[in-house]
């Protein structure tokens, strides 16, 4: 017995939508600084460990200031490497899909399959991570390089509520 198909959609991905996505889902930029910070942080205060043989020990004045410029310098690297994940992550898109990513959507009691030309794919509504909302777009986050952006303006609202309640 074939499952009956509670609504179905259609997706165009271009790459403004994808570089939304990235933005919406993306904590690299802040990841990479606080743990780096926090890192370097606790190696500084190991410096204020007394050595009994050390003649001019560190200061907490010195310690501080050392800490502010490496915080800054850690700040900037991460917002470089950001930047140019980002330009790779463009050039990765354009020699990919040259123009557009599209699929459709087919929605069913228990789980969505995502179809294109090219490949078919089921995800159960459990796999599914979060989800979040945007200008009339609900983004299910698979895994964290697997989001699905589904407009909410094409779907009945009782499907979408019935898949938020799913996750």
């Amino acid at each position: 017995m074939k499952e009956e198909v509670k609504n179905k959609t259609h997706v165009i991905i271009t790459y403004e939508m994808y570089k939304k996505i990235r933005k919406l889902f993306s904590r690299q930029f802040l990841k990479i600084s606080l743990v780096s910070s926090t890192l370097w942080i606790l190696l500084s205060l190991l410096t204020l460990i007394p050595d009994k043989t050390e003649t001019d020990p560190v200061t907490l004045s010195d310690l501080i200031i050392t800490d502010i410029v490496m915080v800054l310098f850690i700040l900037l690297v991460s917002w470089l490497i950001t930047i140019l994940t980002k330009k790779i992550t463009y050039k990765k898109f354009i020699k990919n899909n040259r123009n557009n990513i599209e699929y459709d959507i087919y929605f069913f009691e228990d789980y969505l399959k995502t179809k294109n030309e090219n490949i078919s794919k089921k995800v159960s509504y459990d796999e599914i991570r979060k989800y979040k909302e945007s200008d009339s777009i609900l983004y299910l986050m698979i895994d964290k390089n697997n989001i699905i952006p589904i407009s909410e303006l094409d779907l009945d609202t009782n499907l979408i509520n019935y898949v938020k309640y799913r996750i």
